[in-house]
Protein backbone atom coordinates (compact mmCIF):
# COMPACT_ATOMS: atom_id res chain seq x y z
CA UNK A 1 0.00 0.00 0.00
CA UNK A 2 1.12 3.34 -0.99
CA UNK A 3 1.73 5.91 1.71
CA UNK A 4 -0.77 8.99 1.55
CA UNK A 5 -0.49 11.20 -0.87
CA UNK A 6 -1.99 14.38 0.29
CA UNK A 7 -1.80 15.79 3.40
CA UNK A 8 -4.38 16.22 5.75
CA UNK A 9 -5.86 19.76 6.56
CA UNK A 10 -4.73 20.85 9.34
CA UNK A 11 -7.44 21.66 12.36
CA UNK A 12 -6.99 25.45 13.81
CA UNK A 13 -4.85 25.67 16.82
CA UNK A 14 -6.43 25.63 19.83
CA UNK A 15 -5.03 27.25 23.16
CA UNK A 16 -2.78 24.17 25.20
CA UNK A 17 -2.56 24.62 28.73
CA UNK A 18 0.30 23.08 31.00
CA UNK A 19 -0.90 20.15 33.10
CA UNK A 20 0.93 21.85 35.87
CA UNK A 21 1.50 25.21 36.68
CA UNK A 22 5.63 26.21 37.14
CA UNK A 23 6.53 25.12 40.58
CA UNK A 24 7.68 27.63 42.77
CA UNK A 25 10.14 27.73 46.07
CA UNK A 26 7.37 25.84 48.31
CA UNK A 27 7.36 23.63 45.28
CA UNK A 28 11.10 22.06 45.89
CA UNK A 29 10.07 22.12 49.84
CA UNK A 30 8.39 18.84 51.50
CA UNK A 31 5.32 20.33 53.17
CA UNK A 32 6.84 18.90 56.87
CA UNK A 33 9.86 21.20 56.54
CA UNK A 34 7.16 23.93 55.28
CA UNK A 35 5.10 23.95 58.48
CA UNK A 36 8.07 23.62 61.11
CA UNK A 37 9.38 26.60 59.18
CA UNK A 38 6.26 28.69 59.86
CA UNK A 39 5.37 27.71 63.02
CA UNK A 40 9.59 27.53 64.12
CA UNK A 41 11.06 30.75 62.07
CA UNK A 42 8.89 33.44 63.93
CA UNK A 43 10.17 32.26 67.27
CA UNK A 44 13.53 31.65 66.21
CA UNK A 45 13.90 35.49 65.08
CA UNK A 46 12.55 36.95 68.10
CA UNK A 47 14.29 34.78 70.25
CA UNK A 48 17.63 35.09 68.50
CA UNK A 49 16.78 39.26 68.90
CA UNK A 50 15.91 39.18 72.39
CA UNK A 51 19.07 36.88 72.93
CA UNK A 52 21.36 39.05 70.98
CA UNK A 53 19.94 42.39 72.67
CA UNK A 54 20.62 40.67 76.22
CA UNK A 55 24.18 39.34 75.38
CA UNK A 56 24.69 42.86 73.90
CA UNK A 57 23.43 44.09 77.05
CA UNK A 58 25.89 42.42 79.52
CA UNK A 59 29.09 42.86 77.39
CA UNK A 60 28.09 46.39 77.93
CA UNK A 61 27.47 46.38 81.72
CA UNK A 62 31.11 44.74 82.21
CA UNK A 63 32.89 47.39 80.28
CA UNK A 64 30.64 49.95 81.82
CA UNK A 65 32.57 47.90 85.26
CA UNK A 66 35.93 47.77 83.99
CA UNK A 67 35.99 51.27 83.33
CA UNK A 68 34.99 52.27 86.92
CA UNK A 69 37.36 49.68 88.18
CA UNK A 70 40.23 51.56 86.46
CA UNK A 71 38.31 55.40 87.94
CA UNK A 72 38.46 54.08 90.78
CA UNK A 73 41.90 52.94 90.89
CA UNK A 74 42.90 56.56 89.58
CA UNK A 75 41.02 58.48 91.67
CA UNK A 76 42.59 56.63 94.60
CA UNK A 77 46.04 57.36 93.20
CA UNK A 78 45.13 61.01 92.68
CA UNK A 79 44.23 61.48 96.55
CA UNK A 80 47.56 59.59 97.49
CA UNK A 81 49.74 61.67 95.14
CA UNK A 82 48.05 65.04 96.16
CA UNK A 83 50.83 65.86 98.99
CA UNK A 84 54.12 64.34 97.14
CA UNK A 85 52.82 66.31 94.25
CA UNK A 86 52.88 69.45 96.30
CA UNK A 87 56.17 69.15 97.52
CA UNK A 88 57.73 68.11 93.90
CA UNK A 89 58.96 64.50 95.33
CA UNK A 90 59.30 62.60 92.16
CA UNK A 91 60.46 59.55 94.36
CA UNK A 92 57.41 59.32 96.35
CA UNK A 93 55.30 60.10 92.94
CA UNK A 94 57.43 56.91 91.55
CA UNK A 95 56.75 54.93 94.70
CA UNK A 96 52.66 55.31 94.33
CA UNK A 97 53.12 54.69 90.64
CA UNK A 98 54.66 51.36 91.29
CA UNK A 99 51.95 50.54 93.90
CA UNK A 100 49.50 51.71 91.06
CA UNK A 101 50.67 49.18 88.91
CA UNK A 102 50.39 46.42 91.67
CA UNK A 103 46.39 46.73 91.23
CA UNK A 104 44.54 44.06 89.37
CA UNK A 105 44.55 45.02 85.41
CA UNK A 106 46.89 48.41 85.78
CA UNK A 107 49.51 48.06 82.75
CA UNK A 108 49.91 51.98 82.70
CA UNK A 109 50.22 54.56 85.10
CA UNK A 110 51.13 58.34 84.60
CA UNK A 111 51.03 61.60 86.98
CA UNK A 112 51.14 64.70 85.78
CA UNK A 113 52.09 68.06 86.97
CA UNK A 114 49.35 71.09 86.43
CA UNK A 115 51.80 72.30 83.74
CA UNK A 116 51.65 68.95 81.98
CA UNK A 117 54.71 67.73 82.68
CA UNK A 118 55.16 64.17 83.44
CA UNK A 119 56.44 63.64 86.78
CA UNK A 120 55.97 59.90 87.22
CA UNK A 121 55.36 56.95 84.93
CA UNK A 122 55.26 52.98 85.01
CA UNK A 123 53.77 49.54 82.95
CA UNK A 124 53.77 46.45 83.87
CA UNK A 125 56.62 44.43 82.73
CA UNK A 126 55.51 41.20 83.41
CA UNK A 127 52.65 41.36 80.14
CA UNK A 128 52.85 42.75 76.61
CA UNK A 129 51.27 45.74 76.57
CA UNK A 130 47.34 45.97 74.52
CA UNK A 131 45.15 48.31 73.97
CA UNK A 132 43.06 49.17 77.15
CA UNK A 133 40.35 51.99 78.74
CA UNK A 134 42.07 54.97 79.86
CA UNK A 135 40.90 56.85 83.20
CA UNK A 136 42.08 59.63 84.60
CA UNK A 137 41.44 61.69 88.44
CA UNK A 138 42.44 65.36 88.82
CA UNK A 139 44.71 65.64 91.70
CA UNK A 140 43.16 68.92 93.78
CA UNK A 141 45.26 70.56 96.54
CA UNK A 142 43.40 70.78 99.95
CA UNK A 143 42.82 74.76 99.10
CA UNK A 144 40.69 72.93 95.74
CA UNK A 145 43.68 74.59 93.18
CA UNK A 146 44.19 71.96 90.51
CA UNK A 147 47.95 70.21 91.00
CA UNK A 148 47.95 67.83 87.96
CA UNK A 149 46.28 64.41 87.08
CA UNK A 150 46.91 60.73 87.17
CA UNK A 151 46.09 58.51 84.11
CA UNK A 152 45.47 54.85 84.22
CA UNK A 153 45.46 52.15 81.72
CA UNK A 154 43.23 49.23 82.32
CA UNK A 155 43.85 46.12 80.53
CA UNK A 156 41.15 44.30 78.49
CA UNK A 157 42.17 41.18 78.26
CA UNK A 158 39.76 39.54 80.64
CA UNK A 159 36.84 41.68 79.37
CA UNK A 160 37.54 40.39 75.37
CA UNK A 161 37.86 36.66 77.16
CA UNK A 162 34.83 37.49 78.53
CA UNK A 163 33.43 38.56 75.43
CA UNK A 164 34.59 35.45 73.65
CA UNK A 165 33.36 32.92 76.00
CA UNK A 166 29.95 35.09 76.20
CA UNK A 167 29.26 34.47 72.14
CA UNK A 168 30.56 31.26 71.91
CA UNK A 169 27.92 29.96 74.97
CA UNK A 170 25.33 31.95 73.17
CA UNK A 171 25.85 30.40 69.86
CA UNK A 172 26.00 27.09 71.54
CA UNK A 173 23.10 27.88 73.21
CA UNK A 174 21.44 29.36 70.25
CA UNK A 175 22.33 26.25 68.19
CA UNK A 176 20.76 23.73 70.52
CA UNK A 177 17.66 26.12 71.03
CA UNK A 178 17.63 25.77 67.13
CA UNK A 179 18.09 22.20 66.64
CA UNK A 180 15.32 21.30 69.41
CA UNK A 181 12.57 23.67 68.22
CA UNK A 182 13.25 22.17 64.49
CA UNK A 183 13.11 18.95 65.69
CA UNK A 184 9.51 19.24 67.35
CA UNK A 185 8.77 21.32 65.03
CA UNK A 186 9.20 18.73 62.70
CA UNK A 187 7.98 16.36 64.58
CA UNK A 188 4.65 18.47 64.65
CA UNK A 189 4.71 19.35 61.23
CA UNK A 190 5.19 15.46 60.41
CA UNK A 191 2.29 14.50 62.61
CA UNK A 192 -0.01 17.04 60.50
CA UNK A 193 1.71 16.28 56.97
CA UNK A 194 1.74 12.26 57.40
CA UNK A 195 -1.92 11.82 56.94
CA UNK A 196 -1.83 13.73 54.35
CA UNK A 197 0.83 11.86 52.13
CA UNK A 198 -1.20 8.96 53.14
CA UNK A 199 -3.87 10.66 51.15
CA UNK A 200 -1.58 11.86 48.44
CA UNK A 201 -0.53 8.23 47.46
CA UNK A 202 -3.33 7.09 48.09
CA UNK A 203 -4.96 9.18 45.04
CA UNK A 204 -1.78 7.67 42.77
CA UNK A 205 -3.51 4.44 43.33
CA UNK A 206 -6.89 5.56 42.71
CA UNK A 207 -5.35 7.60 39.48
CA UNK A 208 -3.25 4.20 38.46
CA UNK A 209 -6.67 2.66 38.57
CA UNK A 210 -6.32 0.41 41.80
CA UNK A 211 -8.64 0.49 44.84
CA UNK A 212 -7.74 2.91 47.92
CA UNK A 213 -8.40 3.61 51.01
CA UNK A 214 -6.88 5.75 53.53
CA UNK A 215 -6.82 4.89 57.60
CA UNK A 216 -9.10 8.15 59.24
CA UNK A 217 -6.24 10.06 61.67
CA UNK A 218 -5.27 13.02 63.02
CA UNK A 219 -6.76 16.81 62.81
CA UNK A 220 -10.83 17.12 62.71
CA UNK A 221 -10.24 18.72 59.23
CA UNK A 222 -7.83 15.85 58.28
CA UNK A 223 -10.29 13.36 59.44
CA UNK A 224 -12.87 15.21 57.19
CA UNK A 225 -11.10 14.86 54.10
CA UNK A 226 -10.19 11.02 54.60
CA UNK A 227 -13.36 10.20 55.24
CA UNK A 228 -14.53 12.06 52.08
CA UNK A 229 -11.93 10.51 50.25
CA UNK A 230 -12.77 7.20 51.23
CA UNK A 231 -16.16 7.54 49.88
CA UNK A 232 -15.62 8.72 46.98
CA UNK A 233 -12.67 5.85 46.20
CA UNK A 234 -15.39 3.83 47.00
CA UNK A 235 -18.55 5.22 44.94
CA UNK A 236 -15.40 5.63 42.05
CA UNK A 237 -14.44 1.58 42.22
CA UNK A 238 -17.90 0.64 41.94
CA UNK A 239 -18.40 2.61 39.32
CA UNK A 240 -15.44 1.87 37.37
CA UNK A 241 -16.19 -2.03 38.13
CA UNK A 242 -19.99 -1.48 36.66
CA UNK A 243 -18.43 0.46 33.53
CA UNK A 244 -15.69 -2.25 33.05
CA UNK A 245 -18.45 -4.88 32.81
CA UNK A 246 -20.62 -2.96 30.64
CA UNK A 247 -17.35 -2.47 28.36
CA UNK A 248 -17.29 -6.36 28.41
CA UNK A 249 -20.96 -6.78 27.59
CA UNK A 250 -20.37 -4.12 24.74
CA UNK A 251 -17.59 -5.55 23.32
CA UNK A 252 -19.05 -9.54 23.38
CA UNK A 253 -22.14 -7.67 21.77
CA UNK A 254 -19.64 -5.81 19.53
CA UNK A 255 -18.10 -8.60 18.17
CA UNK A 256 -21.25 -10.95 17.81
CA UNK A 257 -22.65 -7.75 15.67
CA UNK A 258 -19.35 -7.59 13.68
CA UNK A 259 -19.41 -11.13 12.69
CA UNK A 260 -23.12 -11.09 11.88
CA UNK A 261 -21.91 -8.05 9.74
CA UNK A 262 -19.08 -10.09 8.14
CA UNK A 263 -21.70 -12.72 7.63
CA UNK A 264 -24.27 -9.79 6.23
CA UNK A 265 -20.77 -8.71 4.07
CA UNK A 266 -20.11 -12.36 2.25
CA UNK A 267 -23.15 -13.01 1.62
CA UNK A 268 -23.81 -9.17 0.30
CA UNK A 269 -20.38 -10.41 -2.11
CA UNK A 270 -21.73 -14.10 -2.99
CA UNK A 271 -25.17 -12.72 -3.72
CA UNK A 272 -23.61 -9.58 -5.52
CA UNK A 273 -21.12 -11.60 -7.77
CA UNK A 274 -24.31 -14.05 -8.91
CA UNK A 275 -25.72 -11.00 -9.70
CA UNK A 276 -23.11 -10.19 -11.56
CA UNK A 277 -22.82 -13.63 -13.31
CA UNK A 278 -25.93 -15.33 -13.59
CA UNK A 279 -28.41 -12.01 -13.67
CA UNK A 280 -26.07 -10.33 -16.21
CA UNK A 281 -26.79 -13.34 -19.10
CA UNK A 282 -30.12 -12.94 -19.00
CA UNK A 283 -30.03 -9.33 -19.22
CA UNK A 284 -27.20 -9.91 -22.41
CA UNK A 285 -29.60 -12.33 -23.79
CA UNK A 286 -32.06 -9.61 -23.07
CA UNK A 287 -30.19 -7.33 -25.23
CA UNK A 288 -29.90 -9.69 -28.51
CA UNK A 289 -33.64 -9.98 -28.31
CA UNK A 290 -34.23 -6.49 -28.16
CA UNK A 291 -32.11 -6.18 -31.24
CA UNK A 292 -33.69 -8.85 -33.06
CA UNK A 293 -37.03 -7.13 -32.48
CA UNK A 294 -35.31 -4.13 -34.14
CA UNK A 295 -33.96 -6.21 -36.86
CA UNK A 296 -36.28 -5.29 -40.02
CA UNK A 297 -38.96 -3.37 -37.61
CA UNK A 298 -39.62 0.06 -39.46
CA UNK A 299 -42.97 1.25 -37.56
CA UNK A 300 -41.78 4.29 -35.60
CA UNK A 301 -43.54 3.43 -32.13
CA UNK A 302 -42.29 -0.08 -31.84
CA UNK A 303 -38.56 1.38 -32.48
CA UNK A 304 -39.00 3.87 -29.83
CA UNK A 305 -40.40 1.23 -27.23
CA UNK A 306 -37.47 -0.77 -28.62
CA UNK A 307 -35.06 1.77 -27.70
CA UNK A 308 -36.37 2.60 -24.10
CA UNK A 309 -36.13 -1.67 -23.13
CA UNK A 310 -32.76 -0.65 -24.31
CA UNK A 311 -32.29 1.99 -22.00
CA UNK A 312 -33.47 -0.03 -19.22
CA UNK A 313 -31.49 -2.75 -19.71
CA UNK A 314 -28.31 -0.80 -20.38
CA UNK A 315 -28.72 1.02 -17.04
CA UNK A 316 -30.06 -2.37 -15.00
CA UNK A 317 -26.61 -3.85 -16.89
CA UNK A 318 -24.26 -0.49 -15.40
CA UNK A 319 -25.88 -0.83 -11.63
CA UNK A 320 -25.49 -5.01 -11.32
CA UNK A 321 -21.21 -3.89 -11.92
CA UNK A 322 -20.70 -0.61 -10.16
CA UNK A 323 -23.06 -2.51 -7.06
CA UNK A 324 -20.13 -5.29 -7.70
CA UNK A 325 -17.48 -3.06 -8.00
CA UNK A 326 -18.58 -1.40 -4.81
CA UNK A 327 -18.53 -4.74 -2.96
CA UNK A 328 -15.30 -5.64 -3.78
CA UNK A 329 -13.90 -2.50 -2.76
CA UNK A 330 -15.01 -3.02 0.61
CA UNK A 331 -14.26 -6.45 0.53
CA UNK A 332 -10.58 -5.85 0.04
CA UNK A 333 -10.90 -8.18 -3.04
CA UNK A 334 -9.67 -5.06 -5.14
CA UNK A 335 -5.90 -4.22 -4.36
CA UNK A 336 -3.32 -1.95 -6.92
CA UNK A 337 -1.09 -2.77 -8.52
CA UNK A 338 1.68 -0.09 -9.14
CA UNK A 339 3.31 0.69 -12.12
CA UNK A 340 5.53 3.86 -13.97
CA UNK A 341 3.39 4.71 -17.23
CA UNK A 342 3.34 8.31 -19.38
CA UNK A 343 0.26 10.06 -18.61
CA UNK A 344 -0.34 9.93 -22.43
CA UNK A 345 -1.02 6.42 -22.86
CA UNK A 346 -3.73 7.00 -20.59
CA UNK A 347 -5.02 10.37 -22.39
CA UNK A 348 -5.62 8.33 -25.53
CA UNK A 349 -7.73 6.29 -24.20
CA UNK A 350 -9.58 8.77 -22.38
CA UNK A 351 -10.09 10.27 -25.68
CA UNK A 352 -10.95 7.23 -27.89
CA UNK A 353 -13.71 6.60 -25.21
CA UNK A 354 -14.85 9.77 -24.30
CA UNK A 355 -14.22 11.92 -27.71
CA UNK A 356 -17.60 10.41 -29.34
CA UNK A 357 -20.02 10.85 -26.24
CA UNK A 358 -18.63 14.10 -26.23
CA UNK A 359 -19.96 14.92 -29.81
CA UNK A 360 -23.17 13.01 -29.22
CA UNK A 361 -24.01 16.17 -27.05
CA UNK A 362 -22.35 18.63 -28.87
CA UNK A 363 -19.74 19.22 -26.58
CA UNK A 364 -16.10 19.60 -27.08
CA UNK A 365 -13.44 17.05 -25.01
CA UNK A 366 -10.19 18.48 -24.72
CA UNK A 367 -7.31 16.46 -23.28
CA UNK A 368 -3.85 18.47 -23.03
CA UNK A 369 -1.22 16.77 -23.81
CA UNK A 370 1.74 15.83 -21.05
CA UNK A 371 5.00 14.19 -20.86
CA UNK A 372 4.54 13.33 -17.28
CA UNK A 373 4.91 9.71 -15.98
CA UNK A 374 3.13 8.30 -12.51
CA UNK A 375 3.30 5.83 -10.53
CA UNK A 376 0.19 4.15 -9.71
CA UNK A 377 -2.62 1.96 -11.00
CA UNK A 378 -3.74 2.16 -14.54
CA UNK A 379 -6.87 0.24 -14.46
CA UNK A 380 -7.68 2.13 -11.27
CA UNK A 381 -6.91 5.16 -12.49
CA UNK A 382 -8.29 5.16 -15.85
CA UNK A 383 -11.52 4.41 -13.61
CA UNK A 384 -11.66 7.28 -11.64
CA UNK A 385 -10.92 9.71 -14.59
CA UNK A 386 -13.45 7.43 -16.37
CA UNK A 387 -16.18 8.25 -13.66
CA UNK A 388 -15.25 11.93 -13.47
CA UNK A 389 -15.78 12.60 -17.35
CA UNK A 390 -18.98 10.63 -17.39
CA UNK A 391 -20.40 12.81 -14.25
CA UNK A 392 -19.01 16.41 -15.85
CA UNK A 393 -20.11 15.29 -19.72
CA UNK A 394 -23.63 14.15 -17.69
CA UNK A 395 -24.08 17.65 -16.25
CA UNK A 396 -23.00 19.68 -18.89
CA UNK A 397 -25.53 21.84 -21.33
CA UNK A 398 -23.11 23.37 -23.45
CA UNK A 399 -19.23 24.15 -23.82
CA UNK A 400 -16.94 21.36 -22.95
CA UNK A 401 -14.64 19.56 -20.66
CA UNK A 402 -11.11 20.23 -20.15
CA UNK A 403 -8.35 17.46 -18.72
CA UNK A 404 -5.03 18.60 -17.94
CA UNK A 405 -1.99 18.02 -15.35
CA UNK A 406 0.35 19.53 -14.15
CA UNK A 407 3.30 19.15 -11.44
CA UNK A 408 3.45 20.16 -8.13
CA UNK A 409 6.15 18.92 -6.18
CA UNK A 410 6.37 15.57 -6.15
CA UNK A 411 3.15 15.31 -7.12
CA UNK A 412 1.23 15.48 -10.15
CA UNK A 413 -2.10 17.60 -9.97
CA UNK A 414 -4.85 15.91 -12.72
CA UNK A 415 -7.72 18.25 -12.93
CA UNK A 416 -11.17 17.46 -14.67
CA UNK A 417 -12.99 21.07 -15.27
CA UNK A 418 -16.45 21.67 -16.92
CA UNK A 419 -18.67 24.41 -17.69
CA UNK A 420 -21.96 22.35 -16.50
CA UNK A 421 -24.45 23.13 -14.24
CA UNK A 422 -22.18 23.18 -10.99
CA UNK A 423 -23.79 22.11 -7.48
CA UNK A 424 -24.53 24.27 -4.41
CA UNK A 425 -21.98 24.07 -1.44
CA UNK A 426 -24.64 21.86 0.69
CA UNK A 427 -24.43 19.20 -1.68
CA UNK A 428 -20.63 19.05 -2.90
CA UNK A 429 -19.59 16.82 0.03
CA UNK A 430 -22.77 14.26 0.03
CA UNK A 431 -22.35 13.29 -3.66
CA UNK A 432 -19.74 11.23 -2.53
CA UNK A 433 -22.33 9.61 -0.60
CA UNK A 434 -23.96 6.01 -2.11
CA UNK A 435 -27.35 6.61 -4.25
CA UNK A 436 -26.79 10.89 -3.72
CA UNK A 437 -28.25 12.42 -6.86
CA UNK A 438 -29.02 16.18 -7.08
CA UNK A 439 -32.31 17.10 -9.16
CA UNK A 440 -31.05 18.02 -12.81
CA UNK A 441 -32.11 21.41 -13.64
CA UNK A 442 -35.36 22.08 -16.31
CA UNK A 443 -33.50 21.89 -20.16
CA UNK A 444 -30.49 19.16 -18.80
CA UNK A 445 -31.76 16.12 -21.27
CA UNK A 446 -29.67 12.54 -21.29
CA UNK A 447 -30.16 9.53 -18.94
CA UNK A 448 -29.46 9.99 -15.17
CA UNK A 449 -26.80 8.10 -13.10
CA UNK A 450 -26.83 5.57 -10.70
CA UNK A 451 -25.23 7.49 -7.65
CA UNK A 452 -22.26 5.43 -7.47
CA UNK A 453 -20.17 7.28 -9.89
CA UNK A 454 -18.42 9.43 -7.77
CA UNK A 455 -18.42 7.03 -4.58
CA UNK A 456 -16.74 4.34 -6.64
CA UNK A 457 -14.34 6.87 -7.48
CA UNK A 458 -13.54 7.85 -4.06
CA UNK A 459 -13.21 4.42 -2.96
CA UNK A 460 -10.54 3.69 -5.68
CA UNK A 461 -8.51 7.15 -4.46
CA UNK A 462 -8.60 6.00 -0.70
CA UNK A 463 -7.15 2.47 -1.84
CA UNK A 464 -4.46 4.70 -4.27
CA UNK A 465 -3.54 6.76 -1.13
CA UNK A 466 -5.35 10.09 -1.96
CA UNK A 467 -8.49 11.45 -2.66
CA UNK A 468 -10.80 13.46 -5.03
CA UNK A 469 -11.26 16.76 -4.25
CA UNK A 470 -14.39 19.09 -5.76
CA UNK A 471 -14.68 22.78 -5.98
CA UNK A 472 -17.47 23.64 -8.12
CA UNK A 473 -19.56 26.85 -8.69
CA UNK A 474 -23.42 26.48 -9.25
CA UNK A 475 -24.19 27.89 -12.53
CA UNK A 476 -20.72 27.97 -13.94
CA UNK A 477 -19.34 24.34 -13.77
CA UNK A 478 -17.23 22.05 -11.38
CA UNK A 479 -13.69 20.97 -11.13
CA UNK A 480 -12.29 17.54 -9.79
CA UNK A 481 -8.69 17.31 -8.56
CA UNK A 482 -6.60 14.11 -7.55
CA UNK A 483 -3.19 14.14 -6.93
CA UNK A 484 -0.79 11.28 -8.06
CA UNK A 485 2.52 10.26 -6.88
CA UNK A 486 5.07 11.39 -10.05
CA UNK A 487 7.69 8.87 -11.73
CA UNK A 488 10.91 9.84 -13.73
CA UNK A 489 10.15 10.61 -17.26
CA UNK A 490 11.21 7.71 -19.31
CA UNK A 491 12.10 5.52 -16.64
CA UNK A 492 12.11 1.60 -16.82
CA UNK A 493 8.74 1.01 -16.76
CA UNK A 494 6.83 -1.95 -15.21
CA UNK A 495 4.49 -3.92 -17.66
CA UNK A 496 1.41 -1.97 -17.06
CA UNK A 497 -2.11 -4.21 -17.44
CA UNK A 498 -4.15 -3.87 -20.24
CA UNK A 499 -7.80 -2.43 -19.19
CA UNK A 500 -10.17 -5.49 -19.93
CA UNK A 501 -14.33 -5.77 -19.43
CA UNK A 502 -13.34 -8.63 -17.17
CA UNK A 503 -11.88 -6.12 -14.78
CA UNK A 504 -14.58 -5.29 -12.45
CA UNK A 505 -13.74 -1.81 -12.14
CA UNK A 506 -13.54 -1.11 -15.38
CA UNK A 507 -16.19 -2.94 -17.41
CA UNK A 508 -18.92 -0.33 -17.80
CA UNK A 509 -16.48 2.15 -18.68
CA UNK A 510 -18.16 3.27 -22.60
CA UNK A 511 -15.76 1.03 -25.06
Amino acid sequence: MMPKILTPSKSPDAASLPDEAAPGLGGYIPLALQLALLAVLPALLVSAGLLAHTTLRYLESAQAHALSQAQAVAQQLAAVAQNPLADEDRRALLRIAQSGIAQPHIQQVQIWSGAGELLAAQEATDTARQPGLQASAPIVASAGASLGQVTVDYALDELRALQRETWGRVWATAAICVLGVLFTGMAAARSISAPIGRLARAVDRLGGGQPARVAVGGALEVRRLQRGFNAAAQALHEHRELLAERIREATAELARKNELLEQTSQAKTRLLAAASHDLRQPLRALTLFSEGLASGETHPGRLQRIGHIRQSIQLLDRLFVELLDLSQIDAGAVQPRWCDFPLERLWGDLRRDFTPIAERQCLRLRVRSSRAWVHCDYVMLLRILGNLLTNALRNTLAGGVLVGARQRGELIQIDVIDTGIGMAPEFQQRVFNEFFQIEPPPGLSGERGTGLGLPTAQRLATLLGTRVELASTLGKGTRMRIMVRMAPAGADAQECPEPSEDEPVFAHLPR
